[in-house]
């Protein structure tokens, strides 16, 4: 899989990550797993409102191991 990580908005480059992407059956919900809703609560706010609302959207859980990154 490749990943496309894209913040312009905020004046970040763009990023690509190729690697593999593994769904983690049973992971807690994103708005259950604090570190999480603390890294990105000002762009979940942005975006989704509250982390719940992102997590009710997004339930599933994503482990991705990067082999190569196209900075």
């Amino acid at each position: 899989m490749a990943l496309g990580l894209d913040v312009t908005d905020i004046g970040w480059d763009i990023i690509r990550i190729d690697g593999t992407a593994e769904h983690v059956p049973g992971f807690p919900a994103a708005d259950q797993v604090p570190e999480y809703v603390m890294k990105y609560t000002e762009r979940i706010g942005a975006l989704f409102g509250t982390a719940s609302r992102f997590a009710s959207q997004f339930p599933e859980a994503l482990v991705i191991t990067p082999h190569r990154l196209h900075a």
